[in-house]
């Protein structure tokens, strides 16, 4: 099934992108300090880092998701699309910033996740998805 590396992919790529934003935008300052105010409880640079760390985490997850959680591995696949949204929501709080365009791919990426990570959900909700212990 190609969905379960497209939605890793996804992932992985939304959270290294948001790396790459500590870098284009703040020189690398990962959880110091920044010079003007954030609209959140944690500086743009901070939650840039643990937007990376959280969506490396849950590639984890889903990887070992079937291992882990059996026919529940779509709670992951949930956590994956409430995720998303937040960065998504987070984003448009802030103006919707679009550095190098970095702004509308990082979208881009998570809209696409949300929609894989449903798609799977619902296959693996129908029990479309071989269990772990069948594949």
């Amino acid at each position: 099934m190609v969905l379960r590396p497209l939605i890793l992919a996804l992932a992985i790529a939304d959270g290294v992108l948001h790396l790459a934003l500590n870098f284009v935008l703040f020189r690398g300052n990962l959880f110091g300090e920044l010079p003007f105010p954030s609209p959140f409880p944690l500086p743009l640079n901070q939650l840039f880092t643990l937007n990376f760390i959280g969506y490396i985490v849950l590639a984890i997850l889903f990887w070992f998701g079937p291992q882990l959680l059996g026919a529940r591995r779509w709670l992951i696949d949930l956590a994956m699309i409430v995720y998303a949204a937040l960065s998504i929501v987070g984003w448009a709080l802030v103006g919707a910033p679009n550095p190098n365009g970095l702004g509308y791919l990082s979208k881009a990426l998570e809209f696409a996740l949300i929609i894989a990570a449903g798609w799977h959900a619902s296959i693996v909700l129908r029990g479309e998805e071989p269990s772990p212990q069948t594949a």
